[in-house]
């Protein structure tokens, strides 16, 4: 299954008895927090990330930043190895899917400035602190992807670029 974080759990774990995979999207900022935990002693499965990220544009600075993109991706690469079977922790990661590979110019208005790369933040998320301001939006869809877009050519074509990765 693929749940939105841990929400509903209690109800998961009553009424999906057999599902054998607690699988979830999951935005928390650097650390994934009590999710491994919970779901091994609440609900005696493994954890898959269906979903995790953070987005490479700084909504303070308007500004691209790829040095706090990686920052969190390497946290929560992190933090899933360390909670697989053998390693110490809970023991029940399975792994993770990366949202995204390439950042998607098309998800900010979903109809228009298609082939622009919006720098529109569209929700708000506290769990990224490096750019984050009560009460501002800083969260910005078109800027997932662990491989950046670069210009658009004549024909329409780009090439992407990764991310440049630093540690926590």
């Amino acid at each position: 299954m693929c749940n939105g974080d841990l929400l509903f759990l209690e109800i998961i774990v009553k009424e999906c008895k057999d599902v054998d995979i607690f699988g979830t999207n999951m935005y928390r900022g650097l650390s994934f927090g009590d999710a491994f935990k919970r779901v091994k002693d609440e609900f005696k499965k493994p954890i898959l990330f269906t979903e995790f990220g953070a987005d490479a544009f700084n909504a303070i600075g308007n500004e691209e930043d790829q040095q706090s993109q990686a920052y969190y991706m390497v946290g929560n690469w992190k933090e899933i190895y360390e909670n697989a079977a053998g390693l110490g922790k809970s023991g029940n990661s399975l792994g993770g899917f990366t949202f995204q590979f390439s950042d998607g110019w098309w998800k900010y208005g979903q109809t228009s400035n298609l082939f622009l790369h919006d720098n529109n933040a569209s929700w708000s998320n506290g769990g990224y602190q490096n750019d984050f301001l009560e009460g501002e939006n800083n969260m910005n869809e078109e800027w997932f992807g662990i491989c950046a877009k670069g210009p658009t050519n004549e024909r329409g074509l780009y090439q992407l670029y990764p991310v440049q990765p630093t540690t926590p």
